[in-house]
């Protein structure tokens, strides 16, 4: 029903409706819920039950998530979110199928009456370029519909390197830190330079990550250039950045410095981040991880943007963004208000005698 109220908002807003009448049995068994639908102010809705409205037995899966560009050969994480209904002890099969080819099978019970369930599982990227996946769940008996019972996703399957430049005002340890967890994956190519080397050709490149930039007095012309990119940009704010220039650049960042001070600041992990798929072991690494020097103000949030880490300064949970995402017609781009993730590495060795949690949660910044 969401989906036919988006419909007449975007087909008929010119159309000078003044009351719109809809017929429904008022089952929600597909979408999002139409109370928290925009609506045209101004036209009246009027709604007509039909049918039988009491709940059945019902599955459903609500959302699939996984990473939308794959190394061919590599493995990746898919999550299944879904939902039962009046469907307590059921038991049944979750399948998934790779160009219409069934690949793996995952039981499925639930234990209460109404009740949602995740699932997490690995797939190994095969074939070139877009694959279709299948994710079904076999009906329970009595389950008169069945279409949310199943869903399609789509992942890009490369086998060319993707190549990465990181590109810094100064020498500093968390580009050796970035360097090596892109290094850590067989599909990123990696290239380090300083502002100062004035070699610059961007069009080589499919991810420019930009450490502590633009410095002050910089060229507008530069700067300019590198934000008019259509390529994916990651910005690592520090000391040396021009805060200033950010913000008249780009409308996704606002700042008002307090000072030029820095403040210490952990890394929340936001349950609701949905840019991108990460394991389990993502919020645990930061769990563990040390404070990102971060410039000391007030961070506006405009809507769109795609919230990975918030700020804690101290015991105090705050809304300022540490780590987030705008994905634009144009330009994807993230920024990573912070310097010092280095340390989150050399932790995540002392912890586990092992870089793969630090390196496996860098590996999918490039997929914004």
């Amino acid at each position: 029903m969401s989906l036919l109220i988006k419909h007449l908002n975007e087909n008929y807003r010119q159309e000078n409706l003044q009351s719109v009448v809809i017929f429904s049995d008022g089952i929600i068994n597909r979408g999002e819920n139409p109370l928290y639908a925009d609506w045209q102010p101004g036209v009246t809705l009027h709604t007509v039950m039909l049918g039988n409205a009491r709940p059945g037995i019902d599955l459903r899966i609500l959302k699939v998530s996984a990473n939308r560009e794959i190394y061919s050969g590599n493995e990746f994480q898919v999550e299944i979110l879904g939902m039962g209904q009046l469907a307590k002890g059921a038991k049944t099969t979750l399948s998934i199928f790779h160009q219409d080819t069934l690949i793996k099978t995952l039981p499925l019970y639930l234990d209460a009456r109404q009740t949602s369930f995740k699932k997490h599982f690995f797939l190994k990227a095969k074939g070139k370029g877009i694959q279709t996946y299948h994710v079904r769940i076999e009906p329970l008996q009595d389950e008169e519909n069945t279409r949310n019972n199943q869903q399609t996703f789509y992942v890009e399957v490369v086998s060319e390197p993707k190549k990465v430049l990181i590109l810094a005002a100064a020498p500093h340890p968390d580009l050796f830190a970035l360097k090596s967890a892109l290094h850590s994956q067989k599909q990123y190519q990696v290239t380090t330079r300083l502002i100062s080397s004035k070699q610059h050709d961007f069009q080589d490149y499919d991810l420019i990550v930009l450490h502590q930039l633009p410095i002050a007095h910089q060229s507008e012309q530069f700067v300019n250039q590198i934000i008019n990119l259509s390529k994916p940009k990651l910005w690592i704010t520090g000391l040396s950045s021009d805060l200033a220039a950010l913000d008249r650049h780009y409308q996704i960042f606002s700042f008002q410095p307090t000072g030029k001070h820095t403040e210490e600041a952990l890394p929340l992990w936001n349950p609701e981040f949905s840019l991108f798929n990460v394991s389990e072991v993502v919020p645990e690494l930061l769990s563990f991880v040390g404070p990102l020097q971060t410039p000391m103000g007030i961070f506006k949030q405009p809507s769109g943007n795609q919230v990975a880490l918030y700020q804690q300064i101290g015991s105090v949970k705050t809304t300022n963004p540490l780590l987030y995402f705008v994905n634009t017609d144009k330009n994807r781009t993230g920024f990573l208000l912070g310097t010092g993730i280095w340390r989150w590495r050399m932790v995540a060795y002392m912890k586990h005698e092992s870089h793969k949690q630090f390196d496996d949660f860098v590996t999918l910044w490039p997929n914004i």
